[in-house]
């Protein structure tokens, strides 16, 4: 079959092939096998289309000025985010797979003239068929890559969204610091400082909050003190 033969076989050529075969019975597995050999170069364009990569795509990357590209699902504006180095790339994923996968009916065609050409020992490429069609059977179905990519596409808008609480979290916690001890460099000291318990912090901030003033300027002039002397 020339190239430009191969380049024209469409889908709707191949559910012509699909009634063809299945017209075609044991008696006559020559034929089926002229008719899945004539079908075999569209089908391997289709299986090797369909194959998944190897290379990884940033899901999220962070571009400076508290912005980070999350691709469809827009940016994020939060303040904690100059904290990122610029450029960074906050989570990766698999590179989605080629849309195309061996199409069902020719999945069928194949399976068919597999069973033919253990019948048909006198057809040319009867040995070199069934290695092809093996496999093009072994690829992945268009109902796997579907569940791949969807279970891909889960994974990626959950990891924006912890990404995203996370950093809600982060400023939060960084704020009830500040207004518990009155210094904006400690809050920052915590928040670079890594996980710590919020709960803590949290109980922390309203016991202070709960003190009358005169204890929280006793706190207060103390931590100056213990700052000073260090």
């Amino acid at each position: 079959m020339s190239t430009e033969q191969q380049e024209q076989i469409t889908d709707a050529m191949v559910d012509d092939l699909a009634q063809e075969i299945r017209r075609v019975d044991g008696n006559h597995s020559l034929g089926a096998c002229a008719l899945a050999e004539a079908l075999m170069p569209f089908l391997v364009g289709r299986a090797l289309a369909a194959q998944p990569q190897a290379a990884q795509e940033p899901v999220a990357v962070y571009h400076g000025r508290c912005v980070i590209d999350c691709g469809d699902c827009g940016h994020h504006d939060i303040e904690m985010l100059r904290m990122i180095p610029k450029g960074a790339k906050l989570y990766t994923h698999p590179a989605p797979q080629a849309a195309q996968a061996v199409p069902q009916n020719a999945r069928d065609i194949l399976e068919r003239c597999r069973e033919f050409i253990d019948t048909a020992p006198a057809y040319p490429a009867g040995a070199d068929l069934a290695d092809q069609i093996d496999a093009l059977l072994a690829a992945p179905s268009a109902q796997d890559i579907n569940e791949q990519r969807e279970s891909t596409d889960n994974w990626r808008h959950l990891a924006l969204q912890f990404d995203y609480h996370r950093m809600q979290a982060m400023s939060h916690l960084r704020n009830l610091l500040a207004d518990s001890v009155g210094h904006r460099e400690v809050a920052e000291a915590f928040v670079l400082a890594g996980p710590v318990s919020g709960t803590d912090i949290a109980h922390d901030a309203a016991r202070y909050r709960a003190l009358p003033q005169a204890a929280r300027d006793v706190l207060a002039e103390r931590q100056r003190q213990e700052g000073g002397g260090s």
